[in-house]
């Protein structure tokens, strides 16, 4: 059988013989060409799921080429500068950018990386330095240390202290160290301490009754007075547990008609899209779809986005519970939130977890640590229901 050599990248070539398969590499400096077998694992170069060259592979060229380059009389004298802060944030929108637009890649994400760098700039806020100091004293542990400390003080928990934290890891990747490199630059991946449960969300704690109770009679206030667009946000999160910032995307599409003749709730939460991609497809009651219909009749009929404004109707609702049910602005800087808990919570007592699942699009062990009080799981809580009687001709 005669070799045969295929091109997988640049100076890399695989070499398919009667002994199988190895790599070759190969440059041309100065006017001379250099070529010699690589040694090391084929697995380890090559990836056996896509056929790509790793990591690693391009390290070893990269290395074998230095080498090369010295025998041909060059050395590589170039200085690496180690970057300011600003100068790292700024190179890791460029690379990440990059990244996110080449096929063969696709990662990391648009979300991924808005998130990365806006909370690397609260870390930066955190810890008082300006952004013409060297990275380097940003990513000390003692400084990374002060800067959970400072929002841990601020009232902030433990797990979202830890992910603003964790963005000093998310622009130190190891696929990053390499892009830094190739524009100049020296970054090390920081060492981040250990918080230990610090850093932990705490397990769920249902609403004290008197509270509870509290919100029902809010609810049933809001059914009489308030505007329909601060009544669906509260309907939607009490009764089918969305996220207020999925609920800024729903449209007519998302409420399809079964074949049986009810309505259908059906979306793929953000916070999931990009990784298990969960689908969250379930039958509502005809009482709850009367109601939400007749609160954004105009934009449904129209195909619009029917909360467009999420944002600021979830900042008046969150007023709105703070004062009418006493809920303290610390302890509860997310009141509104508290009705998808307290909504998953009772589907999980009374109709079990794998509805709740279904409903919210959570792993199970999620819920069962963050949306069910263990101590305190008896009695389902008390459902507000939606009015019987439709109030809008519904759409056929």
């Amino acid at each position: 059988m005669e070799a045969q050599l295929k091109n997988i990248c640049p100076g890399v070539q695989v070499r398919s013989g009667k002994r199988g398969k190895t790599i070759r590499f190969s440059c041309m400096i100065r006017g001379r060409r250099f070529a010699e077998m690589c040694h090391e694992p084929l697995e380890l170069m090559i990836d056996p799921h896509t056929g790509r060259p790793t990591r690693t592979l391009r390290q070893e060229y990269n290395k074998w080429v230095d080498q090369c380059a010295a025998k041909a009389g060059i050395r590589n004298t170039a200085v690496l500068k180690v970057p300011t802060i600003a100068e790292l944030i700024d190179t890791y929108e460029q690379i990440a950018w990059e990244r996110n637009r080449d096929p063969n890649h696709n990662k990391p994400s648009a979300r991924s990386i808005d998130t990365a760098v806006k909370n690397f700039n609260y870390c930066l806020e955190a810890s008082g330095l300006r952004d013409s100091r060297p990275y380097s004293e940003l990513m000390d542990v003692d400084m990374i240390r002060h800067i959970f400390k400072v929002f841990m003080d601020s009232g902030m928990k433990g797990t979202s202290a830890w992910s603003y934290v964790s963005a000093l890891q998310s622009v130190t990747a190891r696929w990053t160290i390499v892009a830094y490199r190739d524009r100049g630059f020296e970054v090390k991946a920081p060492l981040i301490p250990d918080f230990g449960k610090a850093r932990e969300a705490p397990s769920y704690q249902q609403l004290s009754p008197e509270l509870d109770r509290k919100i029902d009679e809010w609810i049933m206030q809001l059914d009489k007075n308030a505007d329909p667009a601060s009544l669906f946000y509260v309907v939607m999160m009490n009764n089918l547990a969305i996220r207020p910032n999925d609920m800024g995307q729903l449209t007519a599409d998302n409420f399809p008609l079964s074949d049986n003749g009810h309505h259908r709730f059906c979306y793929i939460p953000q916070k999931t899209k990009e990784s298990s991609n969960r689908r969250v497809d379930i039958e509502i009651p005809d009482a709850l779809w009367e109601q939400i219909y007749s609160l954004t009749k105009e934009r449904y009929d129209a195909g619009e986005i029917l909360l467009p404004n999420w944002k600021y109707v979830e900042s008046m609702v969150n007023a709105s519970m703070r004062l009418i049910c006493g809920m303290p602005a610390k302890d509860y800087c997310k009141a509104s939130y508290e009705l998808r808990k307290r909504c998953l919570h009772r589907v999980m007592i009374s109709q079990g977890i794998d509805v709740a699942v279904q409903l919210s699009g959570d792993r199970r062990d999620t819920l069962e640590k963050y949306y069910v009080d263990p101590y305190r799981a008896q009695a389902p809580l008390k459902l507000y229901q939606p009015p019987t009687a439709p109030t809008a001709q519904s759409p056929q």
